[in-house]
């Protein structure tokens, strides 16, 4: 029986753009997050930042993911709580949803924002 569903997963593709537009959902919904960030500090102060230049995607020879997520945070937060509730968050709810294993969640904090 576990053969069979490991032999389903194999052959069924994830598509990117899904797996990014759930991380993106996932990552704007944890507090204290303010926004996603571009992943190059040359146009952090973007006006407008396209899902593709804040979250980074690769999938490991050994079919698990790899994730790098740029974010924008506010402040008076503990930055060390909130990105550790991301990583977890995230790898748990897109191992779920996608049925994949997650290696690794990198989070990157860019900017600070001060939230009236």
């Amino acid at each position: 029986m576990k053969q069979k569903k490991a032999d389903i997963n194999k052959s069924k593709q994830i598509d990117t753009k899904d797996l990014i537009k759930a991380i993106e959902m996932i990552a704007l919904t944890c507090y204290g997050v303010v926004s996603l960030k571009e992943h190059s500090l040359l146009f952090v102060n973007k006006k407008t930042t396209q899902t593709k230049d804040a979250i980074l995607v690769s999938k490991r020879i050994d079919n698990s993911y790899k994730i790098k997520l740029y974010v924008s945070l506010m402040t008076g937060v503990k930055i060390t709580e909130v990105l550790s509730e991301m990583q977890k968050r995230i790898k748990y709810e897109v191992e779920n949803r996608f049925h994949i294993n997650v290696d690794t969640v990198d989070v990157y904090v860019q900017t600070m924002v001060h939230e009236k």
